[in-house]
């Protein structure tokens, strides 16, 4: 009897010592992974109003056991209008020598703050014991990543009455109305509208970060232009009278030079002034009256310039409206070969609102001359 007892209390010994030896195994903590963070973020610059994406990789790089219940949180010292999508992410576990990958988005509002900014990985996970008995921790590792927020960027749309206007945008030119651009960094710029009869128009807009800024225009009719058509046309009659008379005695005389047969003085001396209805009878003999109305234009246009702007008084801007207007006029292309050349003589050596002086008067002078004698040779025949 007293055997069978000392028995039962030998196995109650041992069954107690195997529950304390067993758990003192599971607390052991033999695995002890360790885990290690490495992020970075694509684009590393990010517009405001866009996002761009975080990828974080957790790997264990130590221990001889998995980890558990692995959870990763990001954070930005700083934000200033970025936050994440989603705010964390977990995993059951990361095996032994294994990684695991996480992506993130990263979201920045239209009114983030600019600049650098630098963020944390936190990462949290647990390890088991021996026979992977028991939970133990947690134990936390961290990582960091950082970019920079950026301007983003609006469009503009741009019209006008009339339409077919240059439009400039800081200076450099966009196409012609109406026309939408894409892809304007936020901010101020200025806008102006150009088109050839019309006064220029000129404006600063903002544009804000993924919205549309709207542009719209009535251009007004050139007050120099109305005022040339209409203040000189008594003058072109006359004009185009002069040079009928000149062209005819021309014809009479021997093929001596214009320059010597008569000084610009006597010239003005022999000719007399024909009557506004003599000159309009005398181009509807050669041409339609559509026709006739234009080469008087011409007319019109290049006594202006001789009488009126062949001055050291005269800009280089007023002479090449004169010249603009005066290929309104023209499709011929000897004609307008000659405008080109002088007007690109002028602004090459003069500013627009430079004068022009003695030697560039006279040169439009001699244009003048020239342009008038291949006038009549050609239409007046």
């Amino acid at each position: 009897m007293k055997t069978k007892w000392i028995t039962n209390l030998s196995i109650l010994l041992i069954i107690i010592s195997s529950c304390f030896l067993s758990a003192d195994l599971a607390n052991a903590g033999l695995g002890d992974p360790s885990l290690q963070v490495s992020a970075y973020v694509t684009p590393s610059e990010i517009e405001r109003g866009s996002s761009g994406d975080l990828k974080v990789t957790v790997s264990e790089v130590r221990g001889d056991d998995w980890a558990k219940d692995v959870y990763v949180r990001p954070s930005i010292t700083s934000s200033n209008g970025c936050t994440f999508s989603p705010s964390s992410k977990s995993t059951s576990r990361i095996g032994e020598s294994s990684s695991t990958t996480f992506y993130f988005t990263i979201h920045v509002s239209k009114d983030a703050s600019l600049g650098r900014r630098k963020g944390d990985i936190s990462v949290r996970y647990y390890d088991t014991g021996w026979m992977d008995v028991g939970t133990f921790g947690p134990h936390y590792t961290t990582g960091s990543f950082s970019f920079t927020v950026k301007k983003g960027y609006g469009s503009i749309k741009v019209s006008s009455n009339p339409s077919g206007a240059d439009v400039y945008v800081d200076g450099i030119h966009r196409g012609k109305t109406p026309l939408s651009i894409s892809k304007i960094i936020e901010g101020a710029h200025s806008v102006k509208l150009t088109k050839f009869g019309y006064e220029d128009v000129s404006e600063t807009i903002y544009v804000s970060v993924g919205e549309t800024t709207y542009v719209s225009e009535t251009l007004s009719f050139a007050i120099w232009l109305l005022a040339s058509i209409f203040g000189i046309i008594a003058l072109i009659i006359v004009v185009v009278g002069t040079f009928v008379i000149r062209r005819r005695k021309k014809q009479a005389k021997s093929t001596i030079t214009k320059a010597e047969e008569t000084t610009d003085e006597e010239k003005t001396k022999e000719i007399k002034m024909p009557e506004p209805e003599e000159v309009r009878e005398r181009l509807r003999e050669i041409y339609p009256e559509k026709d006739a109305a234009r080469l008087a234009n011409t007319f019109r246009v290049v006594q202006e310039i001789r009488s009126r702007y062949c001055n050291t008084d005269t800009t280089a801007r007023e002479i090449n409206k004169e010249f603009d207007l005066l290929k309104m006029y023209l499709t011929e292309r000897e004609f307008l070969d000659g405008i080109e050349s002088i007007q690109g003589k002028i602004n090459a050596e003069l500013r627009e609102d430079e004068r022009l002086d003695e030697r560039h008067v006279e040169e439009v002078k001699n244009f003048c001359e020239k342009f008038t004698e291949m006038w009549i040779a050609r239409f007046l025949k």
